[in-house]
């Protein structure tokens, strides 16, 4: 009864920090998207050129907006992703870790920053080089043709769009103090671009993870630890399994869900304030946006 009464309790908090934090949000209605293709790959652009065959050796992209790359430093290389259309001239660091691990011949070299450069349905994708292994380094900026002008929509992990919902990565634990970095919990979280900017639709983000077999997979576990009555300890294995599935169903104001976890998780492990102090970091229908801060920062629009 003590342990129902804390969770009731913890519960309960929870719900006003998630009040708190995104205030009335309105939930987008439900679609069942189809699989997504990725549009922002070189070989999946029709304009996308071939060194051995334009006179232009450094023309990655024709039209209708033309983009080149150019060598940003000598000596220690970095490439600069150049974009130019009407009034606007944007640019993006790109590959500039990958060259320095696989040193490529120019035509290899050229093919993979083919790779880097996506256009579709007035979208530009820009793939970046953040470095390091964080899950969102490499992923892609993102712009839209206004008349004479690119216009910044944001940042996506993967540069993935099926012609209604962009994808980003789920990062808000990827440095939680439960699970190494290769366990933290991960889901694909589904974008809408609306006035200019991307908006997470989170019935959507739902209905992308129920489609998913690795929620199913985490949420079974923990069931199945629960019924064999393993409390106490750190129940490390498990740590993975309840995270995520605490993670998405606080992500995607799931109530009921979120609360049969948590008896799940308490069963497992006796002490769950440990997996509570980091879920309560989640805000609901949020997104990391640090990605975008040093290119709005540093990369205006001239």
């Amino acid at each position: 009864m003590k342990t129902l009464g804390l969770i009731q309790a913890v519960a309960g908090l929870l719900a006003v920090a998630s009040l708190t934090c995104c205030g009335a949000r309105q939930a987008l209605p439900p679609q069942s998207p189809s699989k997504i293709a990725n549009t922002a790959s070189g070989n999946a652009i029709s304009n996308v050129v071939s060194a051995k065959f334009k006179p232009d050796p450094h023309l990655l992209l024709e039209g209708p907006v033309r983009v080149t790359w150019t060598e940003s430093k000598e000596g220690h290389p970095e490439y600069l992703l150049v974009a130019e259309h009407g009034d606007s001239r944007v640019t993006v660091d790109t590959l500039g870790s990958w060259y320095n691990q696989i040193r490529p011949s120019p035509e290899v070299l050229h093919d993979r920053l083919a790779e880097c450069v996506g256009y579709t349905n007035s979208y530009l994708f820009l793939q970046q080089d953040g470095g390091g292994n964080a899950w969102r380094a490499h992923g892609f900026h993102v712009f839209k043709l206004a008349g004479t002008h690119l216009h910044y929509i944001g940042y996506t992990a993967n540069g993935q769009y099926d012609g209604v919902f962009f994808s980003d990565d789920f990062d808000q634990l990827e440095s939680n103090r439960i699970t190494p970095h290769v366990d933290a919990p991960r889901f694909t979280l589904m974008l809408r671009e609306r006035a200019g900017s991307f908006v997470v639709d989170i019935d959507a983000t739902w209905n992308e993870a129920m489609s998913n077999s690795e929620y199913r997979t985490c949420l079974t576990s923990l069931q199945t630890a629960a019924k064999a009555k393993r409390p106490g300890g750190d129940n490390l294995e498990y740590s993975r399994d309840a995270l995520l599935c605490l993670a998405l169903t606080r992500y995607c104001n799931r109530t009921n869900e979120f609360h049969n976890v948590l008896i799940l998780a308490a069963r497992v492990y006796g002490n769950i304030l440990p997996l509570l102090n980091e879920v309560r970091q989640v805000v609901p229908g949020g997104r990391d946006t640090d990605w975008e801060n040093p290119y709005r920062e540093s990369h205006k629009d001239k």
